[in-house]
């Protein structure tokens, strides 16, 4: 007894114009995706950037109330680059001579530094005038004295930037009451805030900047 052969129908392949269909409702979803993924890249990058310094802030913080001496955040206006330093000058210059005058003896006491730098495409608001809600103490950009660098491995770098006016935290743990924007070249920023008395840090949403 034979069996019947069942044959398969033939399935026809895409068109040309098929093809050029697809290909057209392809380029019309990356033209409409693609604004969104730029946009979640910029927040990316701006977010990333305010952590690294909400981290180094708060990390100034808990090395002030560890040591029981003032220490200061500073950071370049305009730029990207920043530190964590003491910031009492006579501490650091008596470990400075100490150093000096006895280099055989017992190592002198070794103050926690630490430095910093953005590592994707922003940079501090080189506006300093928002910094602190006191006025009375705000100064203008200005390089430190070589004795809070030394030990940093960029020191001749950073020896030659202007820093903001610093950031002081005292052994309790306070501060005073600050604010710093971290933006980008778009217009997109981000305000990175610090309460005095609790020297907790809050980071706005992305904002952007009105252009007339």
């Amino acid at each position: 007894m034979r069996r019947l052969a069942h044959h398969r129908p033939c399935r026809p392949g895409f068109t040309l114009f098929e093809m050029l269909l697809v290909l057209a409702l392809l380029v019309a979803l990356m033209a409409l995706t693609f604004p969104t993924l730029g946009r979640l890249q910029v927040e990316h990058e701006l977010k990333q950037g305010a952590e690294l310094v909400r981290l180094q802030i708060t990390s100034t913080r808990l090395h002030a109330l560890e040591s029981g001496m003032d220490y200061q955040f500073r950071f370049e206006p305009g730029g990207k680059h920043f530190i964590a330093v003491p910031a009492e000058y006579q501490a650091i210059q008596a470990q400075a001579t100490a150093a000096q005058s006895n280099p055989g003896g017992t190592p002198a006491a070794v103050y926690w530094k630490a430095e910093g730098e953005f590592q994707v495409k922003v940079k501090f608001s080189a506006d300093t005038s928002k910094l602190f809600t006191n006025q009375m103490q705000l100064q203008p950009p200005q390089p430190l004295p070589p004795e809070f660098l030394t030990g940093f491995k960029n020191v001749t770098l950073l020896t030659s930037v202007s820093w903001s006016p610093p950031l002081i935290f005292k052994p309790d743990g306070s501060t005073q009451d600050f604010s710093v924007e971290i933006e980008n070249e778009k217009g997109a920023y981000v305000v990175l805030e610090v309460r005095g008395i609790t020297g907790g840090t809050q980071l706005s949403q992305v904002l952007r900047r009105v252009r007339g």
